[in-house]
């Protein structure tokens, strides 16, 4: 899928429009999610997370890198070690 995308498309936008009308097969009985981080030149990054046929892209904003669990814990965690701690 990773190739795919990186072949066909030149923009993260693009791949993102392109995944709204694309229906994903074959991601594996066990683990039914697809996980990837793309970058432009520009510095922008997003996540895309494939979970049970459900689409996730995240604006990376921070650079959090990206592994199991769920991004959207991997955000939450790093904001928190990044409040300073009172006291």
């Amino acid at each position: 899928m990773t190739e795919w995308m990186l072949s066909q498309f030149s923009s993260i936008d693009g791949i993102k429009e392109a995944l709204s009308s694309v229906h994903v097969v074959g991601l594996g009985k066990r683990n039914r999610s697809y996980i990837g981080v793309f970058g432009a030149p520009s510095g922008r990054q997003v996540v895309l997370e494939i979970v049970v046929a459900r689409r996730y892209f995240y604006e990376n904003e921070v650079g959090v890198p990206r592994n199991a669990p769920g991004f959207s814990w991997q955000l939450t965690e790093f904001e928190q070690l990044c409040q300073p701690l009172s006291g």
